[in-house]
């Protein structure tokens, strides 16, 4: 079973990317999770969403402050040059499925235009092809 949950912060504002071949919207961005050491050390986790999952995550994520949950699965990939053997190297990234509002209450500055909801799913479970994977 391979599923990732967290509650963290989205460190820089996620970009838009379109796959060319099949239109599908994607964004990458990296999340900051607190470590069981302390909120004082964090883990920077790579991220990828999909679809409406990304398209709501455009929408929502106003700055670094905001918290969120959020569930997914781990994905490898391995890029470098393939001629030589050497150069290659394996990365690990989260697919994001699910994102939730991880607040005790909404914030000053969140869009109002999506109403808060206290730790609640904001987003339907989107399916991913392995042939709509960018890498």
């Amino acid at each position: 079973m391979n599923i990732y949950a967290a509650i963290g912060h989205i460190t820089d504002a996620p970009k838009k990317t379109i796959k060319e071949e099949t239109g599908l919207v994607y964004i990458n961005f990296q999340m900051s999770i607190p470590t069981f050491e302390g909120k004082t050390k964090y883990e920077y986790v790579p991220c990828i969403a999909f679809g409406k999952t990304a398209e709501t995550i455009l929408k929502v994520w106003k700055d670094k402050s905001q918290k969120f949950g959020i569930e997914g699965y781990i994905v490898g990939h391995t890029i470098g040059n393939e001629a030589d053997g050497k150069t290659k190297k394996k990365l690990l990234k989260v697919v994001i499925k699910k994102i939730y509002f991880a607040e005790s209450k909404p914030q000053t500055g969140i869009r109002n235009d999506i109403p808060y909801q206290d730790a609640k799913e904001v987003v339907a479970e989107v399916e991913v092809a392995e042939d709509d994977l960018p890498f």
